[in-house]
């Protein structure tokens, strides 16, 4: 699914902790797809997601898996199988085949160990979803009966990049 190799052309660490900080608080917006390792998911593992909204009260984030493919299950719920979003290599230059956003699903991360894992590796970061995949993103989320109206309401909030720099460790 992912075809960039892991080793960069160039070290994001030779870049000064500056130059760091900002490119963190100015990338790490609504519909940033990142690839990093995700440990709390049943069978843990690189994950590719969207970022879809940060709880600075709750300290953490809320994403969207990107998967290769669709599951039994969802394939067998006509719900769930509604809310994948399909995207393709053409759009999106890091994959190696179509994959599917699901969007009847949200799942929380860390926030400052999601920041903080970003600002150490800025390579983790793959891109942006357009923004007509963004708004279909945020619609399917808030249709999905799986997520709680807490979570839609933070998908709806905006932040700040301000907000992301005073959770970056110095």
């Amino acid at each position: 699914m992912w075809k960039r190799t892991r080793k960069s052309l160039v070290d994001p660490r030779c870049f000064s902790p500056e130059i760091r900080r900002n490119y963190v608080c100015e990338t790490l917006v609504k519909g940033v797809i990142i690839r990093k390792y995700v440990d709390n998911i049943t069978a843990p593992k690189p994950k590719m997601f969207v970022l879809v909204g940060l709880d600075f009260d709750s300290f953490r984030a809320i994403v969207v898996f990107i998967n290769s493919e669709k599951t039994d299950f969802a394939l067998s719920n006509p719900e769930v199988n509604s809310r994948h979003i399909e995207i393709t290599p053409r759009g999106y230059g890091f994959l190696q085949h179509r994959s599917y956003i699901n969007c009847s699903q949200v799942h929380s991360l860390e926030l400052n160990r999601l920041i903080n894992d970003y600002f150490e590796d800025i390579s983790q970061r793959l891109g942006d979803l357009t923004p007509e995949h963004l708004a279909l993103v945020v619609r399917e989320v808030n249709s999905a009966r799986t997520v709680s109206p807490k979570d839609r309401n933070i998908i709806n909030r905006n932040w700040i990049p301000e907000a992301v720099a005073r959770q970056i460790k110095p």
